[in-house]
């Protein structure tokens, strides 16, 4: 045992991985209540986790900002100080004129990031669904653009999975909440007495959160 207490960040993270592998391993289908020899359970473990499409992602390397969005000639000054201040993880604030770039800025910030080695993903948190659709639009085409294998970006809100805007709420899946690239304005509700807060906190751990409060 240690011999002195954890930081919260690491019991959260434990606590969620603990869930979440106990989700994973309850499935029946996959895992039938028989016995087999560790090599069987170490490849239905791999199936599962491929199924919901927990794996490392291979981000393309040395891309240029016109690479990144190439509809756009060349960064602007805000976005080409975003690219050179943010190196290492921490906590950053873009600020700036509307229309500015902003999401370019951070976006482009995030895959230096992820280039590196220094995250495994991306978390888009928007407060609204409305604003989480709009940036879903803008994240999938710059993830075909950094990443070496094809990857869908989950759009995650209580209307996500049904046309149009009906307001029916729909549980989240299983791989909504795995590492990667996603959009989601469930984010808030972390820090609310609500189930399992401990998985609403995993998703993010190793990857790059931008938040953006409109």
């Amino acid at each position: 045992m240690p011999d002195q207490p954890a930081e919260d960040a690491i019991l959260w993270f434990t606590a969620g991985l603990i869930t979440v592998a106990d989700w994973i391993g309850s499935d029946e289908q996959r895992f039938p209540d028989k016995l087999w020899c560790i090599a069987q359970r170490r490849q239905k473990a791999r199936e599962a986790l491929a199924h919901i499409g927990w794996k490392q992602i291979t981000p393309k390397q040395s891309l240029s900002f016109s690479q990144l969005f190439p509809r756009l000639r060349e960064e602007n000054s805000l976005q080409k100080a975003a690219m050179e201040i943010i190196t290492r993880p921490g906590i950053y604030v873009i600020e700036g004129p509307m229309g500015f770039g902003k999401t370019e800025a951070a976006l482009a910030a995030a895959y230096k990031l992820i280039e590196a080695g220094c995250a495994n993903g991306l978390y888009f948190a928007l407060p609204t669904r409305v604003t989480s659709d709009r940036i879903h639009k803008r994240v999938q085409p710059f993830v075909n653009q950094i990443c070496a294998e094809a990857e869908q970006v989950p759009l995650v809100h209580s209307a996500s999975l049904l046309p149009g805007t009906a307001a029916a709420l729909q549980l989240l899946n299983l791989r909504s909440k795995m590492p990667g690239a996603k959009t989601t304005n469930t984010r808030v509700p972390a820090g609310c007495g609500l189930a399992h807060p401990n998985v609403r906190c995993l998703p993010p751990s190793a990857s790059v959160r931008l938040i953006k409060p409109y």
